[in-house]
């Protein structure tokens, strides 16, 4: 009931648009999309281009998306009237900016092989810290938390399906992150899949992630308070995390799903995730596509 965001709506319209010249083997898209909750604006565009070989084996793509935010600034209450911290008092709301160009070159092997390399490029500025979280100090003392204004992120990463048979497909995939705070992570996941009928499928997909921690990461009562940045964000600590679950998957048939035509189909997701520093949860997913 204290929190900043104990009542909020969330708006994210979007609209997209995308052409293909089938002759020459190439389309093209572009976007624009808003956001806007209690203490936060986001206008996004992003704009795209796809080749495809002449033997329809071989697709390599290009997208370029730009993200202009502006957040309102809430401090801790115990904090809202502290002259040390200059950089909220001084404006009520904060602008961020991202740019994110991303690469994508996917190519068939074979009828049963097709890998994908992916690379993405990422620039963020403006005010990264979340303003509303705490930082407590060795000598006891509080302020918020307060990181870099620029943020430099590159992963790389390596997508490969693979049919075993005609009812068996395993997808894995791999990536590599750096940023220049000094989070270098690995995430590896794979997701066999069983084909039961021409129409359903179950799968049962793993995912593990480890990450190191950032250089201005401490925990609680371990920051000098003379340091430049500092912040006791958990997400940005050293830590791995498991997640596996299970999935069913069903798609149209002449009836439709339940017996409703206008579905198109169904796919219900759970997953148990855990991290290694106590963070435990359960997710249901449940998507349904009309036509």
């Amino acid at each position: 009931m204290t929190s900043a965001s104990y009542q909020d709506i969330r708006i994210y319209p979007s609209a997209d648009y995308s052409y293909r010249n089938v002759e020459k083997k190439y389309s093209m898209n572009a976007g624009v999309s808003f956001s806007a909750e209690y203490d936060y604006t986001s206008i996004g565009g992003n704009i795209g281009y796809t080749k495809i070989s002449k033997d329809n084996n071989r697709e390599f793509s290009v997208k370029g998306m730009a993200f202009f935010d502006t957040w309102k600034v809430i401090l801790p209450i115990e904090l809202r009237n502290n002259p040390s911290d200059n950089e909220a008092n001084h404006l009520d709301t904060k602008p961020r900016t991202s740019y994110n160009l991303g690469f994508t070159l996917s190519q068939v092997i074979n009828k049963n092989f097709q890998i994908a390399l992916l690379a993405d490029v990422g620039y963020q500025e403006g005010l990264l810290a979340t303003k509303f979280n705490r930082v407590y100090f060795d000598d006891l003392s509080v302020n918020s938390e307060k990181l870099p204004s620029t943020r430099f992120k590159i992963p790389v990463g390596l997508r490969a399906n693979y049919f075993v048979t005609d009812r068996i497909v395993m997808r894995t995939f791999y990536r590599y992150y750096y940023d220049n705070w000094g989070i270098n992570s690995h995430t590896f996941s794979f997701e066999p899949s069983i084909k039961l009928t021409a129409f359903s499928s179950v799968s049962l997909p793993y995912r593990f992630y480890a990450q190191s921690e950032a250089k201005y990461f401490k925990p609680i009562y371990q920051h000098q308070e003379n340091t430049e940045y500092y912040t006791s964000d958990y997400d940005l600590s050293k830590f791995s995390s498991n997640m596996i679950g299970l999935g069913y998957h069903l798609t149209d048939s002449d009836k439709g799903i339940f017996n409703i035509k206008r579905i198109h189909s169904l796919e219900l997701r759970y997953g148990y995730y855990t991290r290694n520093n106590g963070l435990n949860s359960h997710i249901i997913t449940l998507a349904l596509q009309f036509k």
